[in-house]
């Protein structure tokens, strides 16, 4: 589960960015210069830049390097405003609580096309009440598609992937990536999703399945270990089932697999739960509320997320007698219609 809202990153349905200079000027005043503070904290993680700027007669500038492939933020007053370090002269103006940023070159400035996304993309969430949760998230997806395709290669193009690429599955992620250039693929966050990705393809359907060890009670390491082979490839259709405590999709789609388990489980199918990205008593507390009674890995964290490439839970797999990978991703009532291609129920 992820949730759907804006980060620091944005993205925008502009094209045409374009550096304009090596150094991004950020000039910065306020209304009142009594209610000014003494300095402003600015931090662009990927230059390795934290830094504080001192604020005199209510006024600061600061000069940074340009990459348009970036996004920075700027603390004043415990206010963020995010920026992108594109060329242009950024020009940001504190009213009390209010902060307004513009560039002295709008037409080519990827700041005035992150602006413009952020006040779109607000304006698609404030229709939450009126959409359903899927007709939000269809939206959201294709705005940020279309993002990825006119901005390959600006902070906008990143922006946009970071916010959905949970959400593609494999070929659609594929073809997002495909339209990035070589300079943004070198991103840290691309990076993390191309990994990702090369881990989707190695547990693709028609895959066998990886192996992994877990560990199951820290406190207890000897002989609490536990390894996915020993459920997986043993004879038996298998549904398993990553989630987590605190996911409220997981949650709810607990009656779907409750509901396959008392149907079809037995000689040639079972069901086995793997709580990743949570906290060993806090799993165990769930899975007794939702009553759970078939199989469980516990205290998994991270490790089948990463070799399986799964970025949002609930991930459910349906895996062949032999640990072939069948199905990836099935939700709802997918879940039973791919389980009685196999299995008849009892």
């Amino acid at each position: 589960m992820r949730k759907l809202y804006l980060t620091l990153f944005a993205a925008a349905l502009f094209a045409g960015c374009a550096k304009v200079s090596d150094i991004t000027t950020i000039n910065g005043s306020y209304a009142s210069a009594e209610e000014a503070p003494e300095s402003v904290y600015i931090s662009i993680p990927e230059m390795q830049i934290q830094q504080m700027v001192e604020v005199i007669d209510g006024k600061f500038t600061v000069e940074v390097p340009t990459d348009i492939t970036t996004v920075g933020s700027l603390v004043s007053n415990m206010d963020a405003v995010e920026f992108v370090p594109d060329g242009t002269v950024l020009n940001i103006s504190f009213n009390g609580s209010d902060a307004v940023i513009t560039s002295n070159k709008p037409k080519i400035s990827t700041q005035a096309k992150y602006d413009s996304f952020i006040k779109g993309a607000n304006d698609l969430m404030a229709m939450e009440s009126i959409l359903t949760e899927q007709d939000l998230e269809d939206r959201f997806m294709d705005y940020c598609m279309k993002a990825i395709e006119e901005n390959p290669d600006n902070a906008v193009g990143v922006s946009a992937i970071t916010n959905v690429y949970y959400m593609l599955p494999q070929n659609e992620l594929e073809k997002a990536v495909g339209h990035l250039s070589s300079q943004v693929k070198e991103k840290d966050a691309i990076k993390d999703i191309l990994k990702s990705l090369s881990a989707q393809r190695n547990t693709s359907e028609g895959q066998k399945f990886t192996d992994f060890t877990v560990v199951q009670d820290p406190e207890n390491p000897d002989g609490s270990t536990v390894k996915f082979s020993d459920y997986i490839g043993k004879g038996k259709y298998m549904l398993v089932d990553f989630w987590a405590s605190w996911c409220g999709p997981c949650i709810r789609e607990m009656p779907n697999i409750v509901n396959v388990y008392d149907k079809y489980a037995g000689d040639q199918f079972d069901i086995l739960s793997v709580a990743v990205w949570d906290e060993l008593s806090e799993t165990k507390r769930m899975a007794n509320n939702l009553g759970i009674k078939w199989n469980q890995i516990v205290n998994a964290n991270s490790i089948p997320t990463d070799l399986y490439g799964i970025d949002g839970i609930p991930h459910i797999i349906l895996f062949g007698p032999d640990g072939t990978i069948l199905k990836r991703n099935l939700r709802g009532d997918n879940i039973e219609a791919e389980i009685s291609k196999y299995v008849s129920a009892r």
